[in-house]
């Protein structure tokens, strides 16, 4: 299964220079080992997916990762939380280049 999150700085660029290799989140997307995770860049301060502007459209930036653990309910993490330990990490970039395109499942996903 895929999940789309957001990411904020400095924890996006982190996770794609491959520093941190592990996310802390809220376990409310049913995430189970081998399943794929995006990471899109948010920007938190327009509260929107972080994008740049190319010839012809967009260019939005996400790091793509398996997980390979989930570590869940132990004494120091919060209910309801997760640490999902990531394999391996490949940044991508999405150009979007049409006013209608699969970026509009993953603001589904994401948000606005």
């Amino acid at each position: 299964m895929n999940h789309y999150l957001k990411t904020i700085e400095p924890f996006f660029s982190l996770q794609r220079k491959r520093i941190k290799t592990f996310e802390l989140r809220k376990y409310d997307n049913n995430f189970k080992e081998n399943d794929i995770i995006f990471s899109f860049k948010w920007d938190f301060s327009e509260r929107k997916l972080a994008l740049k502007k190319v010839t012809g459209g967009f260019a939005y930036y996400y790091n793509r990762a398996d997980i390979r653990y989930i570590k869940m309910n132990f004494a120091g993490l919060q209910k309801g939380y997760c640490i999902l330990q990531l394999g391996k990490i490949e940044p991508g970039v999405f150009f979007d280049y049409s006013v209608h395109t699969e970026i509009d499942e993953i603001k589904m996903f994401c948000g606005p």
